[in-house]
């Protein structure tokens, strides 16, 4: 979707569309009495806010209500029941539709109070409770975890972050049943609208932070295990899905990198990525089966991660680059027969994601492919300058077959029509040029000098015509001789 016509989405939302107050939240505002309504000037804020119909007017109103509610929280004529009776009116907006461009400013006043933290806290979480109530009626999709990724994402609210650990597995549930109606709504036909795409993707963000966050609250009692197996069930079913959006793929990825991490130890991980993604058995291969278990007790994962479809895959290996330990990607699998020596990152998803850049399906899925061919080059840069390579006699993680790879890959987009594309070449090549640099010296040390006279000789080759050749060559010039 172009960026004009997000424009013009985002200005009729805002225009056409308002937060939805429910008659019951109506209703609790006219049970406060009047002359705590005229001592209070919240109450009169609020009553504004519910008037106006439209998102633009409420994002102007909504700052006043903000400033209220802090003189409000700092006045000594407020007692502690008519704070509860405020903050309760205040926090459920988070709850409500379309109240999502609010957030931020609502959420604002709540890190200035420490006074009423502990009652700020029971009752947004008493606000999980009620919203995330899976029978209640007309209950409405992802309020509850687009309420808790609005706090998670604001800076210097830790107080309340203890509020959300407790309700981790209540907003998960609030997650899986959202999603749950929109793959009901596709078994009947209908297609995700962009709104209901970028809800899902929020989702998967939240569940994202969620297990990177509170990773303990989804083992052992309380039904964290069962939400484990059930939030892990809902992102692998958007991931078999053709439905929903790159954006979304990308984040239900590291969302299942998230997800495994939090019951399974670093070679555990190691184990069942190797085995799972790229059919590479290590002589510990058991130990992948273990943290299988812990993860998904009723089921088989290596079964449901067999059969993605391509996008999906990329998206996954993204979200292995992205969210599991670099420890894991440069775990050594020794072949007990050859004594070759076999790892994630170099071995199995380098050469996986080059095969897509050299074969893409479209012009979009080739700059997706490029994206992510460069987070992995920067994380084999990273990899090298940490020293968690293994540069040892029997292996060479970066032949020179595969740089050969990488530059034909470069050349065969430097042209490209779509400017991003061309772009993200650039980067790829200069974290080549970096990563040809940070090796460490051997046997050969004519490697570098050999590299760089057949980068000079492709250039001469694609002659001058070739409108992407002048910023590699700016490149080639900052490279010490």
């Amino acid at each position: 979707m172009s960026a004009k016509w997000r424009a013009l989405q985002h200005r009729h939302k805002y225009t056409y569309s308002s937060v939805v107050f429910p008659k019951s939240f109506i209703e609790t505002l006219k049970l406060i009495p009047s002359q705590i309504c005229s001592s209070f000037g919240f109450f009169s804020d609020l009553e504004e806010l519910i008037s106006l119909n439209s998102t633009y007017s409420q994002l102007s109103a909504v700052k006043s209500l903000s400033s209220s509610f802090s003189q409000l929280l700092s006045s000594e004529e407020a007692t502690a029941d008519i704070v509860a009776a405020a903050s309760k009116l205040y926090l459920e907006i988070l709850f409500l539709e379309n109240s999502l461009p609010l957030h931020r400013t609502l959420i604002s006043p709540l890190t200035k109070s420490r006074k009423f933290l502990p009652l700020l806290s029971e009752c947004f979480e008493s606000l999980c409770e009620e919203y995330g109530d899976l029978s209640r009626k007309g209950k409405k999709r992802f309020v509850v975890s687009r309420a808790a990724l609005s706090l998670m994402g604001f800076p210097k609210l830790g107080f309340l972050n203890e509020t959300v650990e407790k309700c981790a597995v209540l907003v998960a549930k609030d997650v899986r049943f959202g999603l749950t109606g929109v793959f009901l709504d596709i078994e009947c036909g209908s297609r995700p609208s962009p709104i209901v795409m970028e809800q899902c993707q929020e989702a998967m963000s939240c569940l994202y932070y969620l297990l990177q966050r509170y990773p303990t609250k989804f083992l052992g009692l309380q039904g964290g295990a069962d939400a484990l197996e059930s939030v892990v069930r809902s992102i692998l079913n958007v991931l078999k899905s053709s439905a929903f959006s790159r954006d979304c793929f990308v984040a239900a990825g590291v969302s299942f990198c998230a997800a495994i991490q939090a019951c399974m130890s670093h070679e555990e991980l190691a184990s069942f990525i190797s085995r799972g993604f790229f059919g590479i058995y290590g002589a510990d291969g058991e130990v992948g089966d273990v943290g299988v278990k812990k993860v998904m007790p009723n089921g088989d994962l290596y079964l449901e991660i067999a059969d993605f479809p391509v996008l999906s895959r990329l998206c996954m290996l993204r979200g292995i680059l992205t969210a599991i330990p670099r420890t894991v990607l440069n775990a050594p699998f020794v072949d007990p027969i050859n004594q070759f020596i076999w790892t994630i990152l170099y071995n199995g998803i380098l050469p996986e994601l080059c095969s897509y850049c050299e074969n893409p399906a479209d012009s979009h899925f080739n700059f997706h492919a490029l994206t992510v061919t460069q987070i992995c080059l920067q994380q084999i840069k990273t990899s090298i300058l940490a020293d968690l390579t293994d540069f040892s006699v029997n292996y060479n993680p970066l032949p020179e077959g595969m740089m050969n790879r990488i530059l034909k890959i470069i050349w065969s987009n430097i042209d490209d029509p779509l400017s991003q594309t061309v772009k993200q070449v650039h980067l790829i090549f200069d974290l080549l040029l970096d990563i040809e640099a940070s090796l460490p010296s051997g046997e050969d040390g004519d490697r570098t000098e050999l590299l760089l006279l057949k980068i000079v000789t492709d250039l001469l080759c694609l002659g001058p015509r070739c409108k992407g050749s002048d910023i590699i060559l700016e490149m080639l010039s900052r490279v010490p001789t």
